[in-house]
């Protein structure tokens, strides 16, 4: 596996004036995050200076009117400055301006980057997740404002889809599971209401399938959310089971496309895209992808940087 990592790295290094997008999915802070895992893994601190000076860049770029969105804006970027500091890549007070701009976009108004994101071709609930991300870290800088609105929030979109007022895709309804399945874990007060929420998301889920509002990733993401809460999902996660088993077109997760093309939702979940995995098999397609990278220049080191990422955490 070194060696394979080894050429991820030195391709991503290679390529990386190609990088211009500052998002988790598709830019630099996914790829900070890689070469700063890999410097620690291979004990290379050359990946580690050129890690330091992408984020210096990142800074930079970075926007009052950001996305909110984990693909291409905020919740990504803050995720990802999140996990570096958990892991000790990065020294800094929450309170410093860090994270001004993605607390700005995601919190000073928390009903607006949900309001706004519904709207996205892959809506999800990027707010709620990254301050669950926070919340992982550091509760004592929890604004327990920023919590009851997330949850309000949640209830007048779940409230929308009842009444049949809205469309909700499941790409928002499993961000939606996994922020509130977090919240039920964490907190110590409200646990009916969000139970509650809970098996109303799932009805949703169900309907959402029904309706076709979903993309075969998002089929995936939920049989694996379902399963990894079922103590807390209670009986409606079985209809939900059994509705993706009864799917005509469910993809095959296990192989390596379905694993390339989607180990960032693996990576923001923490699940697992490819469960069964030959390291030859692996090396000979990173290998192909790699030569063929001309093709796809400017997404290959997010790819990879996921991919890369994901190896490492086994």
């Amino acid at each position: 596996m070194n060696k394979i990592l080894l050429q991820t790295a030195n391709a991503i290094v290679a390529n990386l004036a190609n990088t211009e997008q500052v998002g988790l999915f598709d830019g630099k802070i996914g790829v900070c995050l890689f070469l700063y895992r890999y410097a620690q893994y291979s004990g290379n601190g050359i990946y580690e200076n050129i890690a330091s000076n992408l984020l210096d860049g990142i800074f930079g770029q970075l926007k009052p009117d950001l996305s909110p969105s984990a693909i291409d804006g905020g919740f990504g970027i803050g995720l990802g400055l999140t996990n570096l500091i958990k892991d000790g890549f990065l020294e800094v007070d929450p309170r410093e301006s860090v994270f001004h701009y993605v607390d700005e976009a995601l919190f000073r108004d928390v009903r607006s980057p949900l309001m706004k994101e519904i709207n996205f071709p892959i809506p999800l609930f990027s707010s709620g997740m990254y301050l669950l991300s926070r919340m992982s870290w550091r509760m004592d800088d929890i604004d327990n404002v920023w919590i009851a609105g997330m949850i309000e929030n949640s209830r007048s979109i779940i409230a929308s889809g009842i009444n049949n007022k809205r469309k909700l895709k499941l790409s928002l309804l499993n961000s939606m599971l996994y922020v509130l399945c977090g919240f039920y874990e964490r907190l110590e007060v409200n646990k009916i209401g969000i139970r509650k929420l809970l098996n109303d998301i799932l009805n949703l889920c169900i309907q959402s399938i029904d309706e076709g509002e979903y993309q075969d990733i998002d089929i995936i993401l939920l049989k694996q959310l379902v399963e990894k809460n079922q103590v807390n999902l209670k009986v409606i996660s079985v209809s939900v089971l059994e509705k993706i088993d009864c799917l005509d077109c469910f993809v095959d997760m296990d192989t390596l496309d379905v694993w390339y093309d989607n180990a960032w939702w693996g990576i923001l979940y923490n699940i697992p895209i490819l469960r069964k995995l030959s390291f030859e098999n692996v090396k000979i397609y990173i290998d192909k992808k790699i030569q063929d990278s001309f093709y796809d220049i400017s997404m290959i080191n997010s790819k990879l940087s996921s991919v890369g990422l994901w190896l490492m955490s086994k």
